[in-house]
């Protein structure tokens, strides 16, 4: 799971005080195996139907974890 966490994956720049390590703690303390591997997924350019295809579920939950995962991510990130 660690490669879809690296700097050559990430679209956005992080600023120094909210690094890739603090991120890469984040998810790992705050979303189960099947989140992580939804955010994987997600980052690695598939879209939702590739990802539900792959978990064996429909769209509409692959949607709701993804809004999960963001909405978990914001909330636990240091505000600048």
């Amino acid at each position: 799971m660690k490669e879809y966490f690296s700097e050559t994956h990430n679209k956005v720049p992080l600023s120094p005080p909210c690094g890739l390590k603090l991120v890469n703690k984040i998810i790992t303390e705050s979303l189960n195996e099947k989140y992580r591997l939804v955010l994987g997924l997600y980052l690695s350019n598939h879209n939702y139907q590739e990802i539900a295809k792959e978990m064996n579920i429909s769209v509409t939950p692959v949607r709701q974890k993804i809004y999960f995962i963001r909405k978990t991510l914001f909330d636990k990130l240091p505000k600048s």
